[in-house]
């Protein structure tokens, strides 16, 4: 068997990450080799756990990040690598979506709260027989403006009454309109004749 198979086994069994414990227990049983190389592991783990732990500044993982960025660099792989890049996207997303969910669930809440609260609306009771309709508060036919309590009342005369006046504003706009084209249709000497029409119709000299 390889010795460098039989070491990373030994020294998974080791630190209890062996995928086969019983079976590395059966051959240490059964192999004064396999068993005399475990025990030197051992002692060398033992030893190595009673060393004191080496002092590390607060900036040894700010040098070690800079200096594998800068090897990656010269190397010409990029630092931020697809891979980090999906992930990084993926959890992104997740959070987006975590938060579009609450935004949602609090305005279904509020929307319930509104409804409950609303005694104009159609309300469901279960207290007498399988889900009965109870229908919200009827308006009384003779009162047009209880649907809009707020807004003024309209008279129905005074609209009549409005419509009439703008229809005679316009007629008179547009007779006026006509006069004016008519009087820019006319030569000088027209214009002169109907100018002087008018100014004896004005002395009472010409009557219509």
């Amino acid at each position: 068997m390889n010795n460098d198979f039989i070491n990373e086994e030994l020294s998974a069994y080791l630190d209890g990450e062996s995928d086969d414990p019983a079976s590395v227990g059966q051959v240490l049983r059964g192999d004064p080799e396999a068993a005399q190389r475990y025990a030197q592991f051992a002692a060398l783990s033992e030893h190595l756990r009673s060393l004191p732990a080496p002092e590390v500044s607060p900036a040894f993982a700010t040098r070690v990040l800079a200096h594998a960025r800068e090897e990656a660099e010269a190397s010409g792989i990029p630092w931020f690598s697809p891979r980090r890049v999906a992930w990084a996207l993926a959890g992104l997303g997740f959070i987006v979506v975590m938060a579009v969910a609450v935004t949602l669930f609090a305005r279904m809440g509020q929307s319930k709260d509104s409804l409950d609260g609303n005694p104009h609306l159609a309300r469901v009771s279960t207290e007498h027989g399988p889900l009965p309709i109870e229908g919200a508060e009827p308006v009384p036919p003779d009162d047009p403006g209880s649907l809009y309590p707020d807004s003024p009342q309209i008279d129905y005369e005074d609209t009549l009454a409005s419509v009439e006046v703008l229809e005679q504003e316009e007629d008179s706009y547009t007779a006026n309109a006509d006069l004016d084209s008519m009087l820019n249709s006319l030569s000088d000497s027209e214009l002169q004749a109907f100018k002087a029409l008018l100014a004896e119709y004005a002395e009472g000299s010409r009557s219509i």
